[in-house]
């Protein structure tokens, strides 16, 4: 199993974002109403941009939630703030990391340290 994670410091909290599970496409299509297995991640323009990359992150939340088998304890609402709170650049670098980890040619097999992004 492959696990393509990005930490984060929401809330004082440092927490692991795990997109490389099918956990965070079912979390993302519960979050946003959007099947990424379907049709993306959705058109995004302008300012949509920073809900769907708080959407993202808050799925890959989830997806590591689920796979603890434990209850988050952050809500849609703190990760959409973080995102808000950000400067472009930082939404740019997070898009950018998340881009990194899930475009990639070929899976590398066992678990992987996860990157973490600051703001």
């Amino acid at each position: 199993m492959s696990y393509k994670k990005i930490k984060l410091s929401i809330a004082g909290q440092e927490v692991v974002c795990n997109f490389g599970i099918n956990y965070f496409y079912r979390h993302y299509k519960d979050i946003t109403g959007i099947d990424p297995m379907v049709g993306g991640f959705g058109e995004v323009e302008g300012l949509e941009l920073f809900d769907t990359i708080g959407n993202i992150f808050y799925a890959g939340y989830r997806a590591e939630s689920s796979l603890k088998k434990a209850e988050p304890v952050l809500s849609k609402e703190d990760f959409i703030y973080y995102v808000m709170s950000m400067d472009r650049d930082g939404v740019n670098k997070m898009s950018e990391e998340f881009t990194n980890l899930i475009v990639t040619k070929e899976d590398q097999p066992g678990e992987q340290a996860a990157q973490t992004i600051s703001p």
